[in-house]
């Protein structure tokens, strides 16, 4: 595993972490006044839902619904990308590697790394 501040500095951001994200899709006729606006889905006014929210209040339909979970994290991203080769079986919709900025205790954590 490459040094804490290594890492940072390739991915250009303090205290990262990476999320392995898979996939999901489905199709489900989304609730009147709701729309999905780049990957979110947002009601009349603006107001975004997760789409825990949405898979509850829709039906099975015609809309194409996608959206990413986060299945695990990790400290580097050569780990979590082998990961999710290895295992790329229980992803048939894909999957990625998402590196984010950590902060608070997480960050404290992963420092002294």
């Amino acid at each position: 595993m490459k040094p804490f501040a290594e890492r940072c500095h390739e991915e250009m951001t303090r205290d990262v972490i990476f999320l392995l994200q898979i996939r999901r899709r489905c199709y489900h006729t989304l609730p009147d006044g709701i729309e999905m606006v780049e990957g979110a889905f947002v009601g009349r006014g603006g107001t975004e839902y997760p789409i825990e929210h949405i898979l509850r209040l829709s039906t099975p339909g015609q809309d194409y619904v996608e959206w990413w979970d986060t299945e695990s994290v990790w400290l580097d991203r050569e780990t979590a990308e082998a990961y999710g080769e290895a295992h790329a079986y229980n992803y048939p919709d894909g999957w990625r590697v998402y590196g984010v900025y950590a902060k608070g205790a997480l960050a404290k954590l992963i420092q002294g790394t």
